[in-house]
């Protein structure tokens, strides 16, 4: 007889552990508690069955290996301190002792969370996919208004590192889509193979909640920021551009917007990249303001640059099938030896043959092409000159148009700035306006509405301007980020997304008449020469086809219903989910369309 297992030893009784025993354990109070698992990323989890777990069922439960983790994290020292701190001061404001209490004051423990940034991102590209969450956070303080739970000094973190990390998407031409919504503005951006998205509010006026928790925000907010220095520095030494940028006064003062940082080579050579690094194509610095580069220099560093990843991608091509033969050739028997390795070393042959810069590697066409449409991208603009109306959102459309290569300028700047100019140039191609009744009398312009130029963006390539002139009514901005299905409803056009299998059977209709068409003619040739009647021809052809179109009608209906029948019961269950969902999608689809007739009488 085995050893008894003594109950609540062993499997999820140990595994997990109650959030009223974790703070025993840290000696911690619950927002110290919170704090700390937000900064080191710890967060709460479910058993899959709570009866086996100590505790009550409703408590919150973490990882034990967790909880253990936090006792060696030195920021619970910082804690601690900072707990006495508060008591001696608060001691000293009931004695009226002013000067211990500034005194104190003085030795105010202070504590970083550097360390927690290289913990919980090893790798660069680990901060890279987590940061979505972290731009939302920042974009949204650095609107907030200065109050008692959002210091000034934090909005200014938020927008120092916001700047900062929109400055180095222009310069290196990362954007990729745009979407105006009611919650803000949705980007996209591409940066080292790495697709971030994040929202930027409108710079409206905020209203602070009074039912919001600022405590756990701010905490988040605090290893963000902190974050986010990271990253921008990890990027702009990539673009070998120094870090930080210094911020020009003059230019703060004169609205000069992303263009008052000023963006400063580094000295030295950028950063080597590793042999499994993304490659990323170094883009020349620009002056502050001026997205006018010499758009041939960068295209030939861009076909250096490709020609460099191709080879080095055809190397590692290259060892690694020298290695898998190599391998092959020991794993195989002796009698099969001869002749297995002469193939693979023919086909190692045509492989490195290909890979040393052959079309027929899809892999690198598929590369080609990506990094043609990126150049088209970040040049989309480059020969056009902006200015924007006051009305208009002036950062996010200086944002998008520098992005893609294009000059842009507003209001006062060209009086502070030397590289702008005002709305009198001549040489300007595009104003943006966002109101009716404005001066178009300059024939060597145009004048569109902001939506022009995201759509552009979307879509890769310059639309026509005649729909988005002042005044006019706007075509629909379809969001970039939805696919739509068949059946779905597609804003702005009146036939339903995914109308193939419509526009297939008009065509499969075509070719039944057509068919029809030619026995239709074989029949009365047939008639004419047995001296029949036409009419009763034409008659009995169209009542012959009729009753065959029926017939097949028929046996199509039938063998469905068979099929149906004959299906278990759990795929017909299946199948009547498939056909209920269908038909809510319709329901719907029809709906907004009555909606849209209703909105349009109007």
């Amino acid at each position: 007889m085995g050893r008894l297992i003594k109950k609540g030893t062993r499997g999820a009784a140990t595994n997990f552990i109650s959030r009223n025993q974790a703070l025993r354990k840290l000696q911690l109070s619950l927002p110290d508690f919170r704090r700390l698992c937000i900064l080191k990323g710890i967060y709460p989890r479910e058993p899959s069955n709570k009866k086996s777990v100590k505790g009550n069922t409703n408590s919150t439960y973490y990882y034990t290996k967790d909880i253990k983790y936090l006792l060696h994290e030195p920021l619970l020292l910082k804690f601690r301190e900072f707990k006495t701190f508060v008591k001696r001061v608060n001691k000293a404001l009931g004695k009226r002792d002013d000067d211990t209490v500034e005194r104190l004051e003085d030795q105010k423990p202070d504590y970083t969370v550097d360390h927690l940034v290289k913990e919980r991102y090893p790798a660069f590209v680990d901060s890279l996919r987590d940061l979505d969450d972290a731009l939302c956070m920042l974009f949204l303080f650095r609107v907030m208004p200065r109050s008692g739970r959002v210091k000034a000094s934090i909005v200014n973190d938020c927008e120092r590192v916001s700047r900062e990390f929109l400055n180095y998407v222009i310069e290196s031409g990362s954007l990729r889509k745009c979407f105006l919504s009611i919650k803000g503005i949705y980007y996209q951006a591409e940066i080292m193979g790495q697709t971030i998205t994040w929202i930027a509010p409108y710079n409206f006026n905020q209203k602070v909640p009074d039912d919001v928790d600022f405590r756990v925000m701010l905490t988040f907010l605090e290893f963000y920021v902190t974050m986010m220095g990271f990253v921008n520095y990890k990027l702009y030494q990539h673009i070998n551009i120094r870090y930080p940028p210094a911020l020009d006064v003059s230019k703060e003062s004169a609205d000069a917007g992303l263009g008052s940082l000023l963006l400063e080579q580094a000295e030295g050579k950028p950063e080597k990249e590793g042999e499994n690094d993304v490659v990323s194509v170094s883009v020349s610095v620009k002056e502050s303001g001026d997205a006018s580069a010499d758009q041939n220099g960068d295209t030939e560093a861009m076909k250096q640059d490709s020609k460099r990843r191709i080879a080095s991608i055809g190397k590692a091509l290259n060892r690694i099938v020298k290695e898998q033969a190599a391998e092959d050739k020991k794993t195989t028997n002796t009698a099969s030896t001869d002749a297995e390795v002469q193939d693979d070393s023919t086909q190692l042959d045509n492989f490195v043959a290909v890979a040393d810069g052959s079309d027929e590697i899809d892999g690198l066409e598929e590369a080609r092409a990506q990094e043609k449409q990126t150049q088209l991208m970040r040049s989309l603009f480059s020969k056009y000159k902006f200015f924007l109306n006051r009305e208009v959102p002036t950062e996010s459309l200086e944002f998008a148009i520098r992005s893609m290569g294009g000059r842009v300028s507003w209001g006062r700047l060209y009086e502070s700035v030397s590289n702008a100019y005002a709305e009198d140039d001549d040489t300007i191609t595009h104003q943006i306006v966002d109101r009716p009744g404005v001066d178009t009398t300059k024939y060597n312009r145009e004048y569109v509405q902001p939506q022009w130029v995201y759509d552009c963006i979307n879509a890769k390539a310059l639309l026509n301007t005649e729909k988005y002139g002042p005044g006019c009514v706007l075509p629909p901005h379809l969001s970039p980020f939805v696919e739509y299905d068949e059946g779905d409803y597609v804003p702005g056009s009146d036939v339903v997304s995914g109308s193939t299998a419509e526009v297939q059977g008009e065509v499969a209709g075509d070719e039944d008449e057509d068919v029809d068409s030619e026995e239709k003619y074989a029949q009365e040739l047939k008639a004419e020469g047995e001296g029949v009647a036409f009419s009763n021809t034409n008659k009995e052809t169209g009542t012959s086809q009729k009753r065959k179109r029926d017939v097949a009608a028929d046996t199509a209906a039938e063998e469905k219903e068979l099929a149906i029948m004959m299906m278990s019961k759990k795929h017909k269950n299946l199948y009547n989910k498939i056909m209920y969902s269908k038909e809510q999608k319709k329901q719907k689809v029809a709906k907004l369309q009555e909606k849209k007739a209703a909105t349009a009488k109007k």
